[in-house]
Order: structure tokens, then sequence, then C-alpha cells
């Protein structure tokens, strides 16, 4: 073994997004040999910049995925649960890094136990003279310290675990992606055979006076409850879904069980407009249809 590091983690820390939603990850305490032998994330400020700023006091330097979660900007104040009261911690920076999902705040370690009620130290990084020694080094550590582990990572583990996390996230965006197009055809397809079914009908309705503006709104009508049905539906089935993941197989999520309300919001208003402007459509062939071809589609119809 080359080197070896030490550094604290606050565990469960709940925070609040900008919007006011709580959210939950880890905080890592980092120091000089630290962020110089084992730094677990990249930035574009250099290490002594980033040093500088959390050497003041309730600082925090957020990764990338947090900080987009959070919804605010570096210099802004983020409001984090600690072990003492509800505090509010200067986001001083943004960092790229792979730990935890990559789903993690750090903060000085100076102060951690102060601000984060951690004294003992539990974590160790490890850096090997060469990258052949990390299977020899990891049965050396099993055999020696096995029963006061709780988890051992390894590097190649964890770039194994980021890479099929990210492919699954891909395929799922992109299946999702599909689905878009594919229910705004169902749509289409559902109202158009419900305006050739009622052909006979919609034909009488201009006959006793309906206007094609009413008709219109009448097929609008239509695919707005199909809509909000599909919506709602959504909605639910997310929710089971999400609940199952995150307690039932336990998957491994920091932010925990969470509602993102903004995120429902905006996809269900998306689902409504798409299921109106795919209503379009139809709701104009029905303003379209003479009163003597809906007369004959109902007599060839019969025969």
């Amino acid at each position: 073994m080359k080197e070896i590091t030490t550094f604290k983690e606050a565990k469960n820390i709940i925070w609040k997004t900008k919007d006011q939603e709580t959210r939950q990850f880890s905080v890592l305490s980092m120091d000089e040999d630290w962020i110089q032998y084992h730094p677990l994330f990249t930035s574009k400020e250099s290490t002594n910049e980033l040093l500088k700023k959390l050497s003041k006091s309730y600082t925090i330097l957020l990764s990338q995925t947090a900080f987009s979660e959070w919804g605010g900007k570096v210099g802004e104040k983020i409001t984090i649960h600690t072990f003492k009261e509800e505090q509010s911690f200067e986001v001083v920076g943004v960092v790229n890094t792979l730990k935890l999902n990559g789903y993690i705040g750090f903060s000085s370690d100076i102060r951690f136990s102060d601000e984060f009620g951690i004294n003992k130290t539990k974590n160790m990084l490890i850096t090997y003279h060469t990258p052949n020694d990390e299977d020899q080094v990891k049965e050396q550590i099993l055999s020696q310290l096995g029963s006061q582990l709780n988890k051992l990572n390894i590097t190649k583990m964890q770039l194994i675990r980021a890479e099929k996390n990210a492919g699954q996230i891909n395929i799922f965006y992109g299946l999702l992606l599909l689905a878009i197009p594919i229910s705004g055809i169902g749509i289409v397809n559902t109202l158009l055979m419900n305006v050739i079914e009622r052909t006979r009908e919609i034909g009488v309705m201009h006959a006793i006076g309906f206007a094609r503006s009413k008709i219109k709104k009448m097929i609008l009508g239509e695919g707005l409850i199909i809509g909000v049905t599909g919506v709602l539906s959504g909605i639910l089935l997310g929710f089971i879904i999400l609940y199952f993941l995150t307690k039932v197989i336990d998957l491994e999520l920091d932010s925990g069980f969470t509602i993102p309300w903004l995120k429902i919001t905006i996809a269900s208003c998306l689902g409504i407009l798409l299921s109106l402007f795919t209503s379009l459509i139809p709701a104009m062939r029905a303003t379209k249809i003479p009163l003597n071809e809906s007369l004959k589609y109902e007599q060839m119809f019969l025969i």
C-alpha cells in the first residue's frame, strides 16, 4: 500500500431544496491530505481554492447531482438539518463525483464534529503502488479485518457499477421517449374510431342545430378525459413502483422515498397538453362530416 487517509461520514442528512422539498444524502469530511492523495471528486477549481472556501464556518460543497436537485446557485444558502438544529450552509462550489452514486456533499474536517456531530473516523481510503496490487491488498484487508468491516469498495467495482447504472438510466429514458409518440398515436386512433362509430349521431347533431364548434369541443373534452385519466393512473403506478424499489427490494437511493411534486406537475401538464393536441385531428374530422354522408354511412353499415 502506498498511502492511507481517513474521513468521516455523516449519513442520512436531511436538507431542503429551493422548493422546500426534503431530501437526504451523506456528507463527507475532507482535509488537505485527503484531497491530495485520495480525491473523490473532480472540480474546475484548484485544491487550494476549495479548501480556502471551506475554511469558513457552515460551508459545503455539493455534487453536481445534488446541486441540480437543490435548484440554487453557488454562494446561496442551503438548509440542512444537523444533530443540533436546522442550519443554513453556504454552497461554495460544485464538484463531480461517483461516490455514493454521485449524490453527496463535502465539508471541512476541521469543523465536521461541531457541525455534524461526527467525532470518530470510520472510513479509510487506500492507494496502491500499482494497479496489480488491488486484489492482493483486498485479500489482506479481508483476512485481517474482515470481521470488523461493514463494507469494502474496490475502484473497479465502483466503475463497473457506475457504468451499469448509467446504461440502465439511458435505457429507461429511451423507453420513456418512445412511449410519448406511441401514447399520442393511441389517443388519435381511439378518438378517430369513436368518431367513425358515431358518424350518424354527429350528423344528426348537425341537423338539429349543433354548431361545429360545440362538436369540436365535445371531442376535445373526450381527449381531455383520456389524458387526465392516463396522468392520474401513471402517477399512482409510479408511486407504487418507486415505493417497491426503495422499500421492498431496498434499492440504494440516497435521496430516499421522496415525492418530486414539481416534476410531477410538469409531467402532468405535458401529458394533458399531448392528449389535447392529438385530439385535434379527430375533432377536425368530426366537424367536417356532412349530413348526407353520415346517413349513407349508417345505411351502408346496416347492410
